[in-house]
C-alpha cells in the first residue's frame, strides 16, 4: 500500500510546477504587472502606515501633559467606626460629593 500523503503531495508538485513554467509571454507580462501593482500597494499601504505611526508618537506626549492636570489625589479614607461597634455614619452636609 502507498502512503496517501505522498500520494497527494505529487499533484501539488505537479501544480507548481505548472504555475512556475509561463505559458506565454503575454501571460508572463500581465503576472509581472500583476505583481508590480501588488509591490506599489504594498508600497504606500507601508507608507501609510509610518505616517500614521509619526502622527500617533508625535500626538501621544500632548495626551500624557493632558491627563495629568486632570489627576487629583483625594484624601485617604479612615474608617470612624471601632471594631464591633454599629456603622457610624457621617454628616451628609460634610459629605465630599458634590451633588
Amino acid at each position: 500500500m502507498s502512503d496517501p500523503s505522498a500520494a497527494q503531495a505529487a499533484p501539488a508538485a505537479a501544480a507548481a510546477a505548472a504555475a512556475a513554467a509561463p505559458l506565454d509571454p503575454a501571460a508572463a507580462a500581465k503576472k509581472a504587472e500583476k505583481e508590480r501593482q501588488k509591490a506599489e500597494k504594498a508600497k504606500k499601504f507601508a507608507e501609510k502606515q509610518a505616517a500614521k505611526a509619526q502622527k500617533a508618537a508625535a500626538q501621544a506626549p500632548k495626551k500624557a501633559a493632558a491627563d495629568k492636570k486632570v489627576e487629583e489625589q483625594l484624601p485617604a479614607y479612615v474608617e470612624p467606626t471601632p471594631k464591633g461597634e454599629k456603622k457610624r455614619m457621617k454628616d451628609p452636609s460634610n459629605a465630599l460629593c458634590s451633588c
